[in-house]
C-alpha cells in the first residue's frame, strides 16, 4: 500500500507487500575469510519489498549505521537511492546497528546533528508533514561481526481510524423516524509529533484538532483528507457501508489533562435541525482496551469501528459519549497493506 517518495495518487491503489528489508553484508575478497577488521569498509546490500517501487520517478532511504556498544556513536550515514528495490551502503565492519528511515521529507542536511542512536532516537516527526499514502517509515536491526543478514521490518508512524459503518436505532424515541443530517466523521486531540525510530505516544507536546474540528489545523496538513471526511448520505436505521479512513500518530497517554487529551473518533450530524456530537475515545475504557492492546491509539495499528448511534449525542465534541449512547463493533489490527479497491483524490 505504501511508496517512497513523492506520491502519484492515480497509482495507490494497486494492492502491495509489506515493506521488508533484507541487509546482506558483502564482504571484499581479501576479508572474506573471517571477521573484518575495524577500519575494513563493508558494502552492505539492502533489498527492499515491492511495496518500496515508487510510481514517480528516484526515491531514496537514509541509512544510519552505529556501532552496537556502549556509546552507540554514529558509524557512518547515507542518503542511497533506491534502485529496482535495492540500495547500497557501506559501513566499517563489527557489530552495528542499523537504522533505516524512508519518506523523511527532510535534506541531508537536516541529518548533521545525529552523532549517535541516541540523538536519532530524540528526534521527531510532525504530522503535518506526513502522508499516509507515503508515510515516513522507520526500522532498525542489529548485526554482528559475523552476520551476512538480517531482516529488517519498516513500519509507518501512523496508525488508521477506520469508520466501516454506521446507522442510527433510535427506536421508542421521540425522534426514531428522524435520521441523521449534515454528517461529519473526524479525529480530535490528534498528537502532532512522534518519536522518528520508536514512535512512542506516551509523551504529547502538541496536539492537532485540539476539543474540537479545527479548519486551520485541517488547512495546515499536507493532507488534510487525514483528520476529517463527510459522511455520503443521510443516515437512518439502514446501515451505511462507509469504509472512511482516517489517520493519526500514536496517543498512548496514561490519563487526561488540560495539556494532554485521549485521542477520539467524533461524529457529528444534525437531528430535526440541532447539531450533537458522539465523541468516541478510542481504545480506552467503556470502549476499550481490546484485551492484549496498549490502551489509546498505537503505531502501526488499524482501528476499525461499526457504529450505531442509539441516542442523541453531546452538545461539545470533546465530552465523550458513554456506551448508552452508542453501540460499537471495534476491531484492532496490524496497518500493513489496503484493501483491494480504487479510490479517487
Amino acid at each position: 500500500m505504501w511508496s517512497i517518495g513523492t506520491c502519484n495518487y492515480k497509482s495507490i491503489y494497486n494492492k502491495r507487500t509489506p515493506l521488508i528489508l533484507l541487509l546482506l553484508a558483502i564482504v571484499s575478497a581479501r576479508c572474506s575469510s573471517g571477521p573484518a577488521e575495524p577500519a575494513e569498509m563493508v558494502r552492505s546490500g539492502i533489498s527492499i519489498g515491492a511495496a518500496a517501487s515508487s510510481s514517480t520517478g528516484a526515491s531514496y532511504a537514509d541509512v544510519f549505521v552505529f556501532n552496537d556498544d556502549k556509546l552507540r556513536r554514529l558509524d557512518t550515514y547515507q542518503r542511497v537511492r533506491i534502485q529496482n528495490g535495492k540500495v547500497n551502503a557501506v559501513t566499517t565492519g563489527g557489530k552495528k546497528i542499523i537504522a533505516v528511515i524512508v519518506n523523511s521529507g527532510k535534506d541531508r542536511e537536516d541529518w548533521i546533528s545525529i552523532d549517535s542512536y541516541a540523538a536519532l532516537q530524540k528526534v521527531r516527526s510532525d504530522i503535518r508533514n506526513d502522508d499516509p499514502f507515503a508515510p515516513l517509515m522507520s526500522g532498525s536491526a542489529t548485526v554482528a561481526g559475523r552476520d551476512n543478514e538480517c531482516t529488517m521490518d519498516m513500519q509507518p508512524l501512523m496508525s488508521r481510524v477506520t469508520l466501516r459503518s454506521i446507522s442510527c436505532d433510535f427506536l421508542g424515541k421521540a425522534y426514531e423516524d428522524e435520521p441523521l443530517t449534515e454528517g461529519k466523521v473526524y479525529l480530535t486531540n490528534v498528537n502532532a509529533f512522534c518519536g522518528i525510530m520508536d514512535g512512542s505516544g506516551a509523551t504529547i507536546i502538541e496536539t492537532v484538532n485540539t476539543a474540537g474540528l479545527n479548519p486551520s489545523d485541517v488547512a495546515s496538513l499536507q493532507s488534510p483528507g487525514m483528520l476529517s471526511a463527510k459522511l455520503p448520505t443521510s443516515i437512518g436505521w439502514k446501515g451505511v457501508r462507509t469504509d472512511i479512513d482516517l489517520y493519526c500518530y500514536p496517543n498512548t497517554c496514561e490519563e487526561e489533562t488540560l495539556g494532554t487529551r485521549f485521542t477520539r473518533l467524533v461524529i457529528e450530524g444534525k437531528i430535526r435541525g440541532i447539531t450533537y456530537y458522539w465523541p468516541i475515545d478510542i481504545n480506552r475504557e467503556d470502549f476499550g482496551p481490546v484485551q492484549g492492546e496498549m490502551p489509546g491509539v498505537a503505531r502501526n495499528s488499524t482501528y476499525i469501528f461499526d457504529v450505531t448511534l442509539t441516542r442523541t449525542g453531546s452538545f461539545d465534541p470533546d465530552v465523550p459519549v458513554s456506551p448508552a449512547d452508542v453501540r460499537l463493533n471495534c476491531s484492532i489490527v496490524p496497518w500493513k497493506e489496503m484493501s483491494d479497491r480504487v479510490e479517487q483524490y
